[in-house]
């Protein structure tokens, strides 16, 4: 569970509000949407949920503790059950399909046997089993998302976070991507997305939390469960 209690981040330098009193609940295995225009807050609360940065008042809460608690040294260790997608990809130019997921799975210690298999798997249910050796370079933006994608899951992450996924893609591979996001957290993982799209996610089984731009301090969010 994920718990955001009355979060505010100010940048002090400009007196800016990124974010204002946000309260909200993310149940395990849940998939929810941070919707809102630009410059809303939603890659804020991404980013707040990496340890990127500090909330200015207010608590975070990972299954019962405290974000404040985890000391620098212990962040990439608590960074390691969170997968992340983000919109540019990230991808090493210079490896494969293949090695760019292998990457993941080397940096938390996996046996070859183990992640020969996973990855297989990952490869054939995104549709890329044919596609292992080629480089970013010769993929497609929507394929080059997926291969993100397996990257951020290949190590059974309970949380998955996404900022922005579809906004280099076109608008087939966007509701393609979207749909994998559905999919993965029917499997019991907890997706948090944030998103200006509010259209390619229609049809999805999740739930939108907005935040108003213009209302952050008082009726910023609206909840929506869509079938």
């Amino acid at each position: 569970m994920i718990t955001f209690k009355n979060v505010t981040k100010c940048y002090e330098d400009t007196q800016t509000y990124a974010i204002r009193n946000f309260s909200e609940t993310i149940e395990d295995g849940e998939f929810v949407l941070l919707t809102g225009e630009s410059g809303a807050g939603k890659s804020t609360l991404i980013r707040l949920l990496l340890k990127e940065i500090e909330p200015t008042l207010g608590r975070i809460l990972v299954d019962g503790r405290d974000l404040s608690s985890i000391e620098g040294r212990k962040i990439p260790l608590y960074r390691r059950q969170i997968g992340v997608v983000f919109q540019d990809f990230r991808l090493l130019p210079d490896h494969t399909v293949y090695e760019n997921i292998n990457l993941a799975r080397m940096i938390a210690g996996s046996g070859r046997n183990k992640e020969d298999k996973k990855i297989s798997y990952l490869l054939s249910l995104f549709g890329l089993d044919t596609l292992f050796k080629r480089y970013p370079r010769e993929l497609s933006g929507g394929q080059m998302q997926k291969v993100c994608l397996a990257r951020a899951i290949v190590n059974d992450p309970p949380i998955l976070l996404a900022d922005e996924p579809t906004g280099n893609l076109d608008r087939g591979a966007s509701v393609e991507i979207m749909r994998l996001f559905e999919l993965i957290a029917g499997r019991g993982t907890t997706v948090i997305v944030a998103t200006h799209d509010v259209d390619t996610a229609a049809g999805l089984c999740c739930r939108q939390i907005a935040i108003d731009r213009d209302a952050r301090d008082h009726a910023y969010v609206y909840q929506k469960t869509q079938a």
